[in-house]
C-alpha cells in the first residue's frame, strides 16, 4: 500500500513537470517527461518505443523547419511587404485556426460597422430584430428641445402659409416611422415623387422653401398629386432599398386614403443628392417594368460616372438642370451630363440639359417680391439698396461677395448679408425658419439662386410641368384627340 502510494506521488509530480513544460512552451521536455511517465507504466513500453519514434521524428521535423527557417532569412528583399511561404510557414502553423480567427474578426468589425449606420429603428444590442415606430409613437422618445418640426402629429393641412399661397392643404403622415407629406387634386392627371437633398435637407423643402413652392402650386394645378417621404438615411446606398420600399408603401398608402386610381402616371423630382437615388430609382423601376414617365433632376450631386455610362437606354424623359456657378464637391457638371443626355436622345428618348447662369439682383429680388406676406416690391427695393450699400452687390447688382457653397459652410460675409436685411425694418421679426410665412431663409435663397450656385431654382419650372403634361394622362388624351 505505501508503495503504491509513493507510486501514485511519483506520477503525479512526473505529470505537474510534464504540464508545467508543456505550458512553459519547452515541447521537447515535455515530450521526453511524457515518454518517461508511459514507460513506467505496465502497458507503457510499447507506447513508450512508440512515443519514442513519435519524438525522433518531431526533432528531425524541428531540424528541417529549422533549416529552412535559415533559409528564408537569405530570401530576396525586393518585396519587404509581401509574405513568402517562408514566413508563413515560420509565423502561421495552423492556418486554419488563423483564417477561422481572421474571419471572426471581420464579421465583428462588419457588426460594429452596422451598428454606426444603423437607422434609429434597428436595436444594435439586439441585431436582427427590427422595432418599427409607427406614429403616434415614432418620436415621442424626442427630447422637448428638437424643434417641432420633428414631432409633427398626423393632421391634414400642416403647412399654413403653403396653404394661403397654393389653396391646397398638404396633409401629414408616417411611413415605417418616416414622414410623408402629400396633396391629392380632385382629379389626378399624374403622381410626383419628390426627392429631397442630402445634409439639412428634409422632406418639408417642398413646401416650405421659396425656390420650391411655386413648382408645387403649379403642378397641383395642373392636377398632380405630390408626396414627399423623409428618406431613412440621407439617400444612402445602404439604406436605399428600405427608401424605395417606403416610396411604395407611401403611393400605395395614398390610394387607400383617397381612391387615387393606382394606375396613374408617376413621375420624379429631385434635388442635389436626393438625384443619386432618383437615378437609382427609376433605373430599377424600368427593370422591374413599372418605369417612371418622366424626371426632372435639379443640380445632382454624386451621381457616378458608371451610372451615367450604363443607364441612358433605361432612363425616362429627363430634365437636368446645373448651377453656372456651382463648386460643391462631387457635384455633376456640365461635361459629366451632356454626353448622358446625348446618349438618352441618340435613343430616342426626351432629354435636355439646362444651365442656371449668373444675374444680377433686380428690384423684386427674383421673387421675394410677388410671395405673399413678403412687402412686396417696396421692401425689396429697400432690400437691394441696403446690400449695395453694405457691400453685397454692386451698383449694377451683381453679387460681389463669396457666397457659401454649402448649407452649414461658415461664410466670413455672412455679417454683411445679416446687416444688409436687418437694416430693413419690415424684415427684423422675421424668423430663420417658420412653416407660418416668409422667413429670413429665404433670401439666402434667392442670393445663391442669382449667383448660379448649388441651389435649386424655380426659373426651369415651366420647362418640367410641359414635360410632365405631355406624359400624364392629359397628355394621352390630348394626343389621341390629335390623331382622331
Amino acid at each position: 500500500m505505501v508503495r503504491r502510494t509513493r507510486g501514485g506521488a511519483k506520477t503525479l509530480r512526473s505529470r505537474g513537470r510534464w504540464l508545467l513544460a508543456l505550458l512553459g512552451g519547452r515541447s521537447h521536455e515535455a515530450r521526453a517527461l511524457k515518454t518517461r511517465m508511459v514507460a513506467g507504466t505496465p502497458r507503457g513500453s510499447e507506447r513508450a518505443r512508440s512515443l519514442r519514434h513519435k519524438s525522433s521524428s518531431l526533432t528531425a521535423d524541428a531540424g528541417r523547419s529549422a533549416a529552412r527557417d535559415q533559409a528564408c532569412q537569405f530570401v530576396s528583399t525586393e518585396s519587404k511587404v509581401r509574405l513568402t511561404s517562408c514566413s508563413l510557414r515560420r509565423r502561421v502553423p495552423n492556418r486554419v485556426a488563423c483564417f477561422r480567427n481572421l474571419y471572426l474578426q471581420l464579421v465583428l468589425c462588419a457588426l460594429a460597422f452596422l451598428c454606426l449606420v444603423a437607422p434609429t429603428t434597428v436595436s444594435c444590442e439586439a441585431l436582427g430584430n427590427e422595432v418599427e415606430a409607427p406614429h403616434p409613437e415614432a418620436n415621442a422618445t424626442l427630447p422637448v428641445s428638437l424643434p417641432e418640426i420633428m414631432r409633427i402629429p398626423d393632421q391634414d393641412c400642416v403647412f399654413p402659409y403653403f396653404k394661403e399661397y397654393t389653396g391646397a392643404c398638404v396633409s401629414h403622415r408616417y411611413v415605417n416611422g418616416q414622414s410623408l407629406y402629400y396633396h391629392v387634386p380632385k382629379f389626378v392627371t399624374g403622381y410626383v415623387v419628390l426627392i429631397h437633398g442630402a445634409g439639412v435637407g428634409r422632406s418639408e423643402d417642398w413646401f416650405v422653401r421659396i425656390n420650391r413652392i411655386p413648382m408645387m402650386k403649379r403642378l397641383i394645378n395642373d392636377g398632380f398629386a405630390v408626396a414627399a417621404v423623409q428618406s431613412v438615411a440621407q439617400w444612402t446606398m445602404l439604406t436605399r432599398q428600405r427608401d424605395l420600399t417606403n416610396q411604395d408603401q407611401a403611393f400605395w398608402q395614398i390610394v387607400r386614403e383617397t381612391g387615387m386610381s393606382p394606375d396613374v402616371p408617376v413621375f420624379a423630382v429631385c434635388v442635389s443628392r436626393g438625384c443619386q437615388y432618383q437615378g437609382w430609382m427609376a433605373e430599377t423601376l424600368w427593370r422591374q417594368r413599372r418605369p417612371l414617365r418622366a424626371q426632372y433632376m435639379s443640380i445632382p450631386w454624386g451621381v457616378t460616372r458608371q451610372f451615367l455610362a450604363r443607364s441612358a437606354q433605361r432612363m425616362p424623359p429627363t430634365i437636368v438642370a446645373i448651377g453656372e456657378a456651382d463648386t460643391v464637391p462631387m457635384v455633376n457638371t456640365r461635361a459629366q451630363l451632356q454626353p448622358w443626355v446625348d446618349a438618352m436622345r441618340a435613343n430616342g428618348v426626351e432629354a435636355n440639359l439646362y444651365v442656371n447662369k449668373a444675374r444680377n439682383v433686380d428690384d423684386c429680388f427674383h421673387t421675394l417680391c410677388r410671395m405673399p406676406h413678403t412687402g412686396g416690391r417696396e421692401m425689396t427695393r429697400e432690400l437691394v439698396q441696403e446690400m449695395r450699400s453694405q457691400g453685397v452687390i454692386d451698383e449694377e447688382g451683381r453679387i460681389i461677395i463669396p457666397l457659401p457653397a454649402m448649407q452649414g459652410v461658415e461664410n466670413p460675409y455672412e455679417r454683411l448679408i445679416v446687416d444688409a436685411y436687418m437694416g430693413v425694418n419690415y424684415l427684423r421679426d422675421w424668423p430663420v425658419f417658420s412653416f407660418a410665412g416668409p422667413m429670413i431663409d429665404w433670401i439666402y435663397q434667392e442670393l445663391s439662386e442669382l449667383q448660379g450656385g448649388h441651389r435649386h431654382t424655380s426659373d426651369f419650372d415651366t420647362a418640367v410641368l410641359n414635360t410632365f403634361l405631355r406624359h400624364s394622362k392629359y397628355g394621352e388624351i390630348s394626343a389621341m384627340a390629335a390623331r382622331g
